[in-house]
């Protein structure tokens, strides 16, 4: 592992001095190894470095709040290293409180770009975000929320999968005297490509398959219960089920199959139903040691995507794809201070195993993480 950059980046947070109190800025830095870097049968590991930095400026006053922010995230990694990337974003958010209740209004518009060098150019986009919701108090421990967001992405090279997309949401969360809350929500999405033409531009990917006409619209509903055993412990648990009401996924192809990578452009939410269970458990212990853990069950039928061998070709009972996937994880962090002047820095380590059985045997897979990580906040 290329251990001079992680070092680099914790002196570089060990040596920061403490910004005007009007503005903030922070820094994440973190290494660790994965055992299957791209997701699918392969099996290939690497090591990675990251570095997150953040700034912003904040006015606010008694009812109201505006905040400017930039961040920055550097990603390496240390076999695979045509993977670099690195993203930049610029933000704004508004809030303000509508009445004395404390129902509140929250906007904001963020504008990012993603860039890679050599053989990943093709993955560059820049993104457009803009969001609004309200919080409303509509009696004593029962909450409202309801609101909306619109995203554009333009791919520079990889025209066919621009897009625009629409989100709603509606939720409900009562809390209860016994430290148990109940959370419900409903969401409608709509995404929409904007170009037509559903030619691959790219040499190594010559094929781009297309499933389905029109928009992509789903819905999804998520309950949520969660329960504080003391002042130190909660836990909570959450069921999520995703349903399509039509589709137009497209997908890039090579001559051997499909390409995989965690992001929507192979594996669009838009393409499968899907239900999900979260199961998590907080614990607050001495010296500041805080301590998360979960479990992560997530059942994924997808609606006109075969799976197919690892040749590529289809099965002959021309079945669809069908993941079945676990994940297992805990995180450690503690807080403590090295100089007066400053916050607190915090030191994280987090470990997670995944298990995706699928009937496409080019998805079957195991998956493995462990990071080391320092921030801090001036």
């Amino acid at each position: 592992m290329k251990v001079s950059f992680f070092l680099f980046s914790m002196l570089l947070i060990l040596l920061a001095v403490p910004a005007q109190a009007q503005f903030g800025v922070s820094f994440q830095t973190y290494g660790g190894y994965a055992s299957n870097v791209f997701a699918n049968y392969r099996q290939l590991p690497d090591y990675y470095n990251a570095l997150t930095a953040s700034v912003y400026h904040d006015w606010i006053d008694s009812s109201s709040g505006l905040r400017l922010s930039y961040q920055g995230d550097l990603t390496l990694f240390d076999e695979y290293n045509y993977r670099n990337f690195h993203t930049h974003e610029l933000g704004i958010k508004v809030y303000t409180y509508t009445s004395s209740t404390g129902n509140r209004l929250n906007a904001g518009v963020d504008i990012a770009k993603r860039l890679y060098n050599g053989d990943y150019r093709w993955y560059e986009y820049n993104q457009a975000y803009v969001y609004s919701n309200i919080k409303v108090i509509l009696s004593h421990q029962l909450y409202g929320y309801a609101g909306g967001d619109f995203r554009v992405r333009k791919y520079s090279l990889l025209v066919p999968f621009s897009y625009w997309q629409n989100t709603w949401f509606l939720r409900l969360s009562r809390f209860f005297n016994s430290g148990t809350s109940v959370i419900l929500e409903g969401n409608y999405f709509l995404k929409t490509y904007l170009n037509n033409n559903t030619v691959s531009p790219l040499p190594e990917f010559p094929e781009l398959y297309t499933s389905g006409t029109g928009n992509n619209r789903q819905i999804a509903a998520s309950l949520r219960l969660a329960q504080s055993i003391d002042s130190r412990t909660g836990i909570n648990a959450e069921i999520v089920v995703r349903r399509t009401l039509n589709n137009s996924v497209r997908y890039l192809g090579t001559g051997d199959g499909l390409y995989y990578s965690d992001d929507d452009i192979f594996d669009d939410p838009y393409s499968y139903d899907s239900e999900q269970l979260n199961i998590s458990l907080k614990r607050k212990f001495g010296w500041n040691i805080r301590m998360s853990t979960g479990l992560v069950f997530m059942d994924k039928h997808y609606t006109g995507r075969l799976a197919l061998d690892l040749d590529g070709y289809a099965f002959a009972d021309s079945r669809m794809r069908h993941d079945k996937q676990s994940l297992i994880w805990i995180s450690f962090d503690k807080s403590f201070r090295y100089l007066r002047a400053l916050q607190p820095i915090t030191l994280a380590v987090d470990l997670a195993w995944m298990q995706n059985f699928s009937n496409d045997p080019y998805y079957d897979y195991k998956k493995s993480y462990f990071s080391v990580g320092l921030a801090q906040s001036f």
